[in-house]
């Protein structure tokens, strides 16, 4: 009786899986015949109550048939991704494409941002000046008095004059003049209100 319900299942199995078009379907299939409570897994599980050479044969039968109905889901299941993969395609040239975004600005970069906009909402003037700076604009207009420690090396950055990437031919520092890194924030007001 098992043997000839094995051969139900087999044939069954076949005519629903020949005429499955798409993944849903075919996942029903696979629970209605491989599932837990499918009539395979039932004869598995009434094994116990038949003889031992009923046993062996209807176990072996059953096993093989459930292999059998494993490999040609799978098989399908790849048949019906080559399918849809053909009718569909994963790529859609006429779609804009992304723009990759380059990077971020650091945090330091942004608060000195938002603390540009504070003081413009409150009609401040953001003025931004050279790093390098000249000698008259840093200390002598000023009134930086040429022995002030302010001037001495270990307080002050001065630049070697032949050093050429340090020269802009647009500026207006003088050839006579030592230059150095801006020591204070004071240079860039002289070079605004003149």
């Amino acid at each position: 009786m098992s043997l000839d319900n094995l051969q139900k299942i087999r044939e069954n199995f076949i005519k629903e899986i020949e005429e499955v078009k798409d993944l849903s379907l075919l996942e029903k299939i696979r629970v209605k015949y491989l599932g837990r409570k499918s009539e395979l897994i039932d004869i598995l599980s009434s094994l116990k109550n038949l003889s031992i050479e009923e046993r062996r044969e209807t176990g072996v039968k059953a096993n093989e048939l459930r292999k059998e109905l494993a490999d040609l889901i799978r098989e399908k299941t790849e048949d019906l991704h080559y399918k849809y993969s053909l009718i569909q395609p994963s790529l859609d040239i006429t779609k804009p494409g992304k723009k990759a975004e380059a990077g971020h600005l650091h945090l330091l970069t942004k608060v000195e941002e938002e603390i540009k906009q504070i003081f413009l909402s409150m009609n401040f003037s953001v003025i931004e000046g050279p790093e390098v700076e000249d000698e008259y604009h840093n200390f002598d207009a000023l009134n930086i008095p040429i022995n002030h420690p302010a001037r001495e090396m270990w307080d002050t950055f001065w630049l070697l004059r032949n050093q050429k990437e340090i020269r802009n031919p647009k500026s207006e520092i003088r050839k006579s003049e030592k230059l150095l890194l801006r020591t204070h924030t004071s240079p860039v007001q002289i070079r605004y209100i003149e």
